[in-house]
């Protein structure tokens, strides 16, 4: 009986493949069909490589396919969720195939370990169950988590993804444009067909799916990444849970996900899990260097997309993988040998495609200032040691490929946060967004690496079981600590533990009322704005302003010229609330705007400045 059910298993999933391939083009969303795929790709690659290789490998698979289906839609002028239903499908039924041909079963390390993988899962279902306790809370206090900062930036360039049926590569193009691709996609089933006065709501439950699935792959990778290290060295089982879990809950913290909510940092979640997907192709390469190669360089094409400074990493393990595999690699023949030279000609295509044109144009960009929360900058530095001194000494267990993985990450964010700050030398204090984010972005990883290789240091060496108790401890103290932490900032920004601030929005901050508000009045065909409105008079200026952003973005479908030229002066909004700057935006909107306000003499005073005024007046109490 289980061996007729593990035969029919595949062709089960053939059959769903195509049905939801199917239904994607009447409407399902291509993310089902995607999981689908996924899943049967995971499946094809486990039992030949192991759980190890399968799930990093058919993340990256996923990313890398929505990318290039994406500049085919773009460059086609195809339907994005429909055309990525029939790739999906396609490569379900594919992959349906080959998980239905007899395989050897993984060896070894490489097969699935329960105490690596299902404590993983520990900070994933806390998220998840938080997210959905918070389905009992009004719904613009529920969203209001990403209604935070650079989102605006991120639902504009969703939105310029789907007018232009996909991502347009090119010089004053998004340099990273998978972050807002992948909401872009959530957005687009249905979208069409929902009413006018609904529209942001469907758009900003997209954005909080979107990024909740990546916070909580975010978890699970994070703890199948410090679980795997800890078991590198043979470190009791025990250890292993306790060092899979942590770093799953280490995610949860604010200085994981806590700042990036409060930034609208999607990308940093979108990086975490491309970094950590290629961590893991390395550590479970070992069998199949040729296939490893391959997953690194699929991982450093989708950081390309993603936010390319961080490309150095998947690199660096790439050049850690060929100094350690060079023999066999030299060996490799065959599909293997295809494998690493399309890996290779797809990294290639994205440096010349994706990076290159943004960087000639843009490159005084990575010198800018922007705004940025600056952790201590002695952060990096001493993760980049503690990491490095950590595997050097678990090297003398004979673990020398591991030291050789640790050292390609750790020498590659030095260079990588070198070049940055030899860019910004110039500037008053070198340390500007670009090389700030990526010292963050980059200990954020070797915290992750960190957890690991403490508990594999403990287990090698600590043979005494209250000594590794003692020492277990400890690092859960410092873990613990790093949960609860959050530093303080000035009043306007809100620094707490991410699961806290879902169900206290509406006690700590006033992002629920701009919600609620936005909600009330958005319409994608009707423009509306505050102009000093009687509800924002009493909570301050900088709300009424946020409000107008948002209210803009709706507006704005693309990144066409004047709707760049409108979020400008809607940002000079904020401090400025002239006639002469209302006038301006009403020309670029064009007639129909409709402007709440308290002022009486508002009208007559944009009437001086607009002879040819079209604006509609809503005099509030």
């Amino acid at each position: 009986m289980r061996v007729v059910l593990a035969r029919a298993l595949p062709w089960v999933g053939v059959a769903a493949s195509a049905a939801s391939g199917v239904l994607a083009l009447a409407g399902l969303s291509a993310w089902v069909v995607a999981g689908v795929a996924a899943a049967l790709w995971l499946g094809v690659i486990a039992r030949r490589l192991g759980a190890g290789l399968g799930i990093p490998l058919a993340l990256l698979g996923v990313a890398s396919t929505i990318t290039v289906v994406l500049l085919l839609t773009a460059a086609a002028g195809l339907p994005i969720n429909e055309s990525l239903g029939i790739v999906f499908a396609a490569l379900g039924v594919a992959g349906g195939i080959l998980l239905a041909r007899r395989t050897s079963a993984p060896r070894g390390h490489a097969s699935f370990e329960p105490a690596v993988w299902i404590p993983s899962l520990t900070g994933a279902l806390v998220w998840i169950v938080s997210q959905a306790v918070t389905l009992r809370l009004p719904v613009y206090e529920m969203l209001s988590w990403v209604m935070r900062n650079d989102m605006v930036n991120t639902l504009v360039y969703a939105h310029d993804v789907l007018y232009r049926t996909g991502i347009t590569p090119g010089p004053r193009e998004n340099p990273a444009p998978l972050p807002a691709a992948l909401v872009a996609v959530s957005m687009a089933p249905g979208r069409s067909s929902v009413p006018g006065d609904a529209v942001l709501l469907h758009d900003l439950v997209a954005i909080a799916v979107t990024w909740g699935a990546l916070i909580s792959l975010t978890c699970v990778l994070a703890g199948i990444v410090a679980g795997s290290l800890a078991r590198s060295t043979n470190a009791p089982r025990w250890m292993v849970v306790v060092a899979s879990a942590v770093g799953s809950l280490v995610v949860l913290s604010w200085y994981f996900t806590g700042y990036p909510i409060e930034y609208g940092f999607i990308n940093a979640h979108v990086s975490l899990v491309v970094l950590l997907a290629a961590v893991l192709v390395y550590l479970y390469s070992s069998e199949a260097p040729a296939i490893g190669m391959l997953g690194l360089c699929i991982a450093a094409a989708v950081m390309l997309t993603v936010w390319s400074p961080l490309v150095v990493i998947p690199l660096g393990l790439a050049a850690a993988l060929m100094a350690w595999h060079w023999r066999e690699l030299l060996r490799t023949r065959g599909r293997n040998l295809a494998a690493v030279i399309a890996g290779i000609v797809l990294l290639g295509v994205a440096v010349v495609v994706i990076a290159l044109p943004p960087f000639f144009s843009q490159r005084e960009a990575l010198a800018g200032a922007g705004g940025i929360y600056r952790p201590d900058t002695w952060i990096v530095f001493a993760l980049v040691a503690a990491v490095g001194a950590g595997a050097f000494v678990l090297a003398r267990k004979r673990s020398m490929r591991l030291f050789a993985g640790m050292s390609g990450v750790v020498i590659s964010i030095l260079a990588g946060l070198g070049f940055l700050l030899f860019i910004s030398r110039r500037s008053a204090d070198p340390w500007t967004y670009y090389p700030v984010k990526f010292a963050w972005l980059a200990s954020l990883l070797l915290i992750v690496l960190a957890v690991g290789l403490a508990v594999a240091l403990i287990g090698s060496y600590w043979r005494r079981v209250l000594a590794a108790r003692l020492g277990i401890a400890a690092l859960a103290a410092v873990v613990a600590t790093l949960m609860v932490w959050s530093p303080d900032l000035r009043p306007a920004l809100i620094t707490m533990n991410p699961v806290d601030r879902l169900f206290r929005s509406q006690e700590v901050e006033t992002f629920p009322l701009i919600t609620k508000s936005v909600l009330e009045l958005s319409r994608p065909d009707q423009p509306v704005l505050l102009w000093e409105s009687a509800p924002y008079r009493d909570v301050g200026e900088h709300i009424e302003g946020e409000a107008n952003i948002w209210l803009v973005q709706l507006w704005t479908d693309s990144l066409r010229e004047e709707n760049i030229d409108v979020r400008l002066l809607g940002l000079q909004s904020y401090s400025d609330k002239s006639p002469e700057l209302l006038c301006r935006i009403a020309v670029l909107m064009g007639p129909g705007l409709v402007v709440h306000t308290a002022r009486d003499d508002l009208e007559a005073s944009v009437d001086r400045q607009c002879p040819t005024n079209t604006i509609t007046f809503v005099v509030e109490g």
